[in-house]
């Protein structure tokens, strides 16, 4: 309730409040109800009135614990009652913020929280950067696949008449930079003793930056963004201090009693020994929130270190149609004091610290082609940075891994294939792209919803018949289109995380099913490519692409739309007449047979404030795989879903969204749209490009290296080309 107070103060003071640059245009009141407890609706009714005292918008939510009791018959009786909790209120909350069109939420957690989540995470055996605690913003957790809340939902944003991403400066701000500047214009000019002269300005600097602005090729996706973030602005304040904002403004406020029982959660038990008990001063408050800056202060350190060698990373490709990058990494020479080189121990130390830098320049390049929800920790990747840097590969593992030339291996759902450029020693780079599907692992696979037949439906009217004089032009067209699509169009499709890695959005007027599915092999060569590209000029195009962007058996990772139906049974006609599948005829679908409807509900960012009946859930506990997604939608898709996978000749491939491939005449009977996840942007605003950094690209040491190179003769006559030793 101080958190819902400060708020309902901080809108009347300050009209223009912001958060991270985001306008607020009110707040809202979001009540979870566990349902743990009795009186636990008519403790939220309660709390909803008083937000309403406070000018707030309150809001009560339930949590349905149907789906994830099993054989319990009590939340309380699961073995994982705390994820299991933090899971769907999250996801609840995530849901209501989409929903609703929030893109900020604010929680209550505060200083006794925090030192609460840093103490469990110490007897866990957490390293340093698990003992930093809560963050004072993240991206929504537990909301993986939800469009609007798993950061997603700008481009649908700024298509909006009024946007809520404002990327433009308002009035305001525009008067406010055109005095500052005709301020400094004018502070300068007196300086030089000139009224006319303007501040020198580096051309050539501003246009390198506006170069680089641009580093890579518009990709032909758009791109994701947005999102719910979580924001905690009451982490540095303790509860009295809480509970005496409260008490001063008269501000109502509960408590709930199920965090009082040390038998129901870790959290619990944790609350009920630092306060029933004395412990040692290393385990008391001060000493572990001094513990958990420490290690915050160690991790941006690292993380500065990460940026510096990312400045040096050279991002040659990043392509949103294949999701792959081409990097080339620094050399990262070790260099040693005379201190640490007599000392075993320090070299072993500065080793650690390097490849824990390494480690996190490998996970934010991992991160934008990764299909993995989660990365991985620092500590897996710390073992594989050796195969990336030389420099910090120790002898046993530089007996292993160099003694040939470097091989390929998967991490965290990525493949890191290595390939040689130009004559040099050190030209070899790395192509980051999704790996092959395992065999033993089903596929990723979306599937829309069934289109309805319409209740009455006429063939098309032959080339023989006249047109009704008595009805208008229009009336006549839309008979027409009518007669000619024997179906509706298929429900509203939610928007779905398709491998991770796409945004797809699907809807059909076919009686058959639709689904995205991996692009097959069967279907890359002979009639299937023929149906999908009957022009062979085209088809040469098609292979031109696919070699360059996805080579191989790495093409088969690409999103790709299927009718599941045989080639033969799937009928195209179009308006002319023509087939566009493998028949023709208007009336085709007139023999068509009729499917059951699966209706889905539709999905739908304001700044939210969460008051929560039962703390019931802990902000740093792991996931569990239950849940909806998008409310009761999910449910239909589960269904969908668990159908099993057709062969690949009762299957005809349709398009391939992201090449920007289709059938022809496939517009009137498919709609679809396709968009790359959110990819962190400071990543690639931080990497090296030919466009700027204080490096030296490899190609011009791979050239400078050939014309090294020397032919001379040796003594059987034959011709040795390598670099000439030189003399002493």
């Amino acid at each position: 309730m101080a958190l819902a107070f400060l708020c309902s103060q901080a809108r009347k003071q300050e009209s223009s409040f912001r958060i991270a640059d985001n306008p607020v245009s009110g707040f809202r009141g979001l009540v979870v109800d566990h349902r743990l407890r009795e009186g636990s609706r008519e403790e939220g009714l309660a709390v909803c009135d008083a937000l309403k005292d406070l000018d707030l918008t309150p809001e009560l939510l339930t949590l349905n614990w149907s789906g994830v009791l099993g054989d319990c018959s009590h939340p309380k009786e699961l073995p994982n009652f705390e994820s299991v909790a933090r899971r769907l209120r999250y996801r609840k909350l995530g849901y209501m913020c989409a929903f609703r069109k929030m893109a900020s939420l604010l929680t209550a957690h505060h200083e006794d929280d925090q030192y609460e989540t840093v103490l469990m995470r110490l007897l866990q055996g957490h390293g340093s950067r698990g003992l930093r605690g809560m963050r004072k913003a993240r991206d929504i957790p537990e909301c993986e696949g939800m469009f609007g809340a798993d950061r997603s939902g700008f481009v649908d944003d700024q298509r909006e008449k009024t946007p809520y991403y404002k990327t433009t400066p308002t009035y305001k701000e525009r008067r406010k930079l055109h005095r500052e500047l005709r301020s400094r214009i004018r502070s300068e000019a007196e300086l030089d003793n000139s009224d006319t002269e303007l501040p020198d300005v580096d051309v050539e600097e501003f246009y390198q930056s506006t170069r680089a602005s641009a580093l890579f090729e518009t990709p032909s996706l758009d791109i994701e963004d947005g999102g719910v973030t979580v924001y905690r602005p009451l982490l540095e304040f303790s509860k009295d201090r809480l509970i005496a904002t409260c008490l001063e403004n008269k501000v109502p406020w509960w408590e709930d009693a199920t965090n009082k029982d040390p038998t129901l959660t870790m959290r619990n038990a944790v609350r009920h020994l630092y306060k029933g008990h004395t412990l040692p001063k290393a385990l008391q408050k001060p000493a572990i929130l001094a513990l958990s800056k420490r290690c915050e202060l160690r991790a941006q350190a690292q993380e500065a270190e990460a940026n510096r060698l990312l400045s040096r990373t050279i991002i040659r490709y990043f392509g949103s149609v294949a999701g792959s990058i081409a990097v080339q990494f620094p050399e990262l020479p070790l260099r040693l004091s005379k201190r640490d080189s007599s000392s075993p121990l320090r070299r072993q130390a500065r080793l650690r610290r390097w490849r824990a830098i390494a480690a996190i320049l490998l996970r934010r390049l991992l991160l934008l082609v990764s299909p993995e929800p989660q990365p991985l920790v620092l500590a897996t990747l710390e073992n594989h940075v050796a195969r990336l840097f030389p420099s910090l590969a120790s002898p046993d593992e530089s007996a292993v891994l160099f003694s040939g030339p470097p091989k390929a291996f998967n991490l965290s759902g990525v493949h890191l294939a290595p390939y040689a450029v130009g004559g040099a020693p050190d030209s070899v780079r790395w192509r980051l792209l999704r790996a092959p599907y395992p065999s033993t692992l089903p596929v990723p696979c979306v599937r829309a919803p069934h289109a309805e037949p319409r209740s009455r439906w006429r063939r098309t009217r032959s080339a023989g018949e006249t047109k009704n004089n008595n009805n208008s032009d229009d009336d006549d067209d839309d008979r027409a289109r009518r007669d000619f699509f024997p179906y509706r169009w298929s429900p509203r499709m939610p928007w779905a995380l398709w491998d991770g890695r796409y945004w797809v959005h699907v809807e059909h007027r076919l009686p058959y099913p639709v689904a995205v599915r991996p692009f097959l092999a069967e279907h890359n060569t002979g009639p299937s490519r023929v149906r999908l590209v009957p022009s062979r000029r085209d088809r040469g195009r098609l292979s031109r692409t696919l070699n360059l962007v996805a080579r191989g058996k790495h093409r088969y990772v690409l999103p790709a739309i299927y009718v599941e139906a045989p080639p033969g049974d799937l009928l195209l006609p179009s308006r002319g007449g023509a087939g566009a599948g493998a028949g023709g005829g208007a009336d085709a679908g007139a023999r068509c047979p009729s499917r059951p409807s699966v209706t889905a509900a539709t999905t739908t960012a304001t700044t939210a404030t969460t008051t929560t009946t039962e703390e019931s859930g802990d902000s740093s506990g792991n996931s569990s795989s239950i849940g909806s997604s998008n409310g009761s939608s999910a449910a239909d898709r589960s269904l969908q879903d668990a159908k099993p996978a057709p062969s690949p000749s009762e299957m005809t491939l349709v398009a391939l969204p992201t090449l920007g491939v289709q059938m022809p005449g496939l517009d009137e009977w498919v709609s679809y749209e396709i968009r790359y996840r959110k990819v962190d942007r400071d990543t690639l605003n931080t990497a090296g490009t030919f466009h700027r950094g204080p490096f030296v690209s490899r190609l011009r040491a791979a050239t400078k290296a050939k014309r090294k190179m020397k032919r001379v003769k040796v003594e059987d006559g034959l011709e040795y080309t390598g670099p000439v030793a030189e003399s002493d």
